[in-house]
């Protein structure tokens, strides 16, 4: 460990599950992420937002499953590309999202990171941490307790 990582005690970066939704890339802290499925059949469930594409059953579970493109209210080109299932855990609660592609784990660097444009929606901006560039792609590194909490709010709110 480097001496000044030593005297400051702050992480020098940060891992991060990253995946992409059409052109839109994510970022998870990897502690959150339970497993990647194929997708598989999507329940609908009557009476519920667009955004919330349905149930899915996974290893006895009954699982909801968020449109992360519809939810945060992002244009998006096609929902026909949802070829991953990730199943994410917040203490004993599971949901999942559908993703196009997983992209991988990276380590970010905390002085890469910086504070989530004002341009996106609001409820992108209330459910992310941060935000880092890289290359041709803007990574949004998402809260999933915040995630989690809001989704079920605006579920229960109608």
């Amino acid at each position: 460990m480097s001496e000044s990582k030593e005297k400051t005690g702050k992480k020098e970066s940060q891992l991060s599950f990253i995946f992409a939704i059409g052109k839109q890339a994510f970022g998870l802290p990897p502690s959150t992420v339970l497993e990647v499925l194929s997708v598989a059949n999507i329940t609908r469930v009557p009476f519920t937002p667009d955004w919330v594409e349905g149930v899915i059953s996974a290893r006895g579970k009954v699982i909801p499953v968020i449109d992360l493109i519809g939810y945060f209210g992002i244009e998006q080109e096609s929902k026909d590309a949802r070829t991953r299932l990730i199943i994410l855990g917040v203490g004993d609660i599971s949901f999942g999202i559908a993703c196009d592609r997983i992209i991988g784990m990276e380590e970010i660097e905390t002085r890469a990171l910086e504070e989530t444009m004002s341009h996106l929606p609001k409820t992108l901006r209330d459910c992310s941490k941060a935000q880092v560039k890289r290359e041709d792609l803007l990574i949004v590194l998402l809260d999933t307790k915040a995630l989690l909490e809001q989704s079920r709010d605006r579920v229960q709110a109608g």
